[in-house]
């Protein structure tokens, strides 16, 4: 169902589309809104889950994660050095191991290791040594709440990306 029609069916069973004294709108779409951030988290759908594909730059550490990625749900990435040659990170969870594996004298490297998540950024260990590689993300979409009814007039001529 739509959110135009899931909001529609809430109107229909309370039978109040009254402003006052409780904004039975507004309510409505609260409700709305509240049920899908307690379902959503609860089961592995699979609309949520995504890819993308990033370009690796000569000794640089951090990349923007993907829009749309919940940085706690960066499941896996990987460095793409060739078709057979593949290294997968192990995501790091802790700050302070981070901080130690950034002790180290680490040279720029082809051999991905270890991928940490902060703020917005993806930082890999060690950083790679050759730009234009692919480094694959997968991650889980953050859910937005649904603010919009139904465009059901007039058409589309062009639509732009936007975050």
């Amino acid at each position: 169902m739509t959110y135009q029609e899931i909001y529609t069916r809430f109107t229909d069973t309370t039978r109040n589309t009254a402003t006052t004294p409780v904004n039975n709108e507004t309510l409505g779409k609260a409700f709305i809104n509240e049920t899908e951030n307690i379902i959503l988290p609860l089961f592995p759908w699979p609309f949520l889950n995504r890819t993308a594909n990033l370009t690796s730059v000569a000794s640089q550490e951090g990349y923007e994660l993907p829009i749309g990625a919940q940085s706690n749900k960066v499941t896996a990435v990987r460095l793409e050095v060739s078709s057979s040659l593949i290294y997968t990170a192990r995501i790091v969870e802790s700050w302070e191991f981070w901080e130690q594996l950034q002790s180290y004298a680490t040279a720029a490297s082809d051999t991905l290791r270890y991928a940490y998540i902060q703020d917005e950024q993806i930082l890999l260990y060690p950083k790679p040594a050759t730009a234009s590689l692919t480094i694959r993300v997968r991650y889980r979409m953050a859910h937005k709440d649904m603010t919009q009814a139904d465009y059901s007039t007039g058409s589309i001529t062009s639509i732009v990306n936007a975050a």
